[in-house]
């Protein structure tokens, strides 16, 4: 109200002070679109003046007020309220004195609070090591488990070996520097069909598992048969427009060995005999 009331005080005067030049076009500028012209630049003489008084009085403290809004949001007000603002006798001078009232209350609550913050981080921090070294313990379980009674590798993209567990090494019969950055076709028997092959790489490079019995030579020419389950991995990221990409940047096989189980059909293979089961295991259907 003080503000609204101190800007009608300064148009009045600017009125008052104007009058003399608009009596003096009315008498003096014979030309009526002169006067016209005279009238219109003395308007925009006294709103001019008007706004620059708005801006200096209002606009200007208000930006300021703005600016320690956003300092304390984001904890960088150091030194309070300006006092040239504080110090105002109107609306602005009695919102200014409320921020800085708030600001010293907050200052006092960080100083109060900050310990318990501490605390509290600390505790969490505390709490997601012990996560992370139980979630470590799991995985380095079920590492063992899975070398203790599966076939591991990992390869590339382009098939070949990155990782062999001791399970692969034991039954390829291959050491593990053997078998590192070779293919795995170190391994086919030769006794499935090309579109075997090709049904199985087709899965796992559109990011699809793969599951199926295979059929392996192992380097001292014995056979050895496992039920594998082949899976792409993945790297993730996100695009320019933040959408996120997962592109394949590898894969990983885990095989039981199941060569007991298939001695029937090994005898059959061995005899020469062509059955359905041997068909279907050959073409993977």
């Amino acid at each position: 109200m003080k503000k609204l009331i101190e800007l009608l005080l300064v148009l009045a005067s600017l009125l008052v002070a104007l009058v003399p030049a608009l009596f003096w076009v009315s008498v003096n500028v014979a030309s009526y679109e002169l006067k016209l012209l005279g009238i219109f630049f003395i308007a925009l003489f006294a709103l001019v003046v008007v706004m620059a008084y708005y801006s200096a009085r209002v606009i200007a403290p208000i930006k300021k007020l703005t600016d320690i809004m956003d300092s304390i949001s984001t904890g960088r007000a150091q030194d309070g309220v300006d006092p040239s603002l504080t110090g105002l006798n109107d609306e602005i001078g009695d919102l200014a004195r409320a921020f800085s009232r708030m600001t010293v209350s907050l200052k006092l609550a960080m100083k109060l609070s900050a310990p318990e913050l501490k605390k509290e981080i600390k505790a969490k921090e505390h709490e997601a090591t012990e996560k992370r070294i139980e979630l470590f313990r799991r995985l380095e379980s079920i590492n063992n488990t899975l070398d203790q009674s599966s076939i591991v590798s990992f390869t590339d993209v382009a098939g070949n070996i990155t990782y062999a567990n001791d399970k692969f090494c034991e039954i390829s019969k291959y050491s593990r520097d053997e078998l590192i950055g070779q293919n795995h076709r170190i391994g086919k028997s030769g006794f499935h069909s090309p579109q075997f092959y090709q049904n199985l790489w087709n899965e796992i490079t559109h990011g699809r598992a793969w599951r199926g019995d295979l059929r392996n030579r192992a380097k001292d020419g014995s056979i050895y048969w496992v039920r594998s389950t082949i899976m792409p991995m993945f790297d993730e990221s996100h695009d320019e427009k933040g959408r996120l990409v997962r592109k394949i940047s590898g894969y990983v096989a885990v095989r039981v060995p199941i060569t007991d189980i298939m001695a029937a059909v090994e005898r059959d293979i061995a005899a020469g005999k062509e059955t359905p089961d041997i068909e279907r295991l050959r073409d993977g259907r």
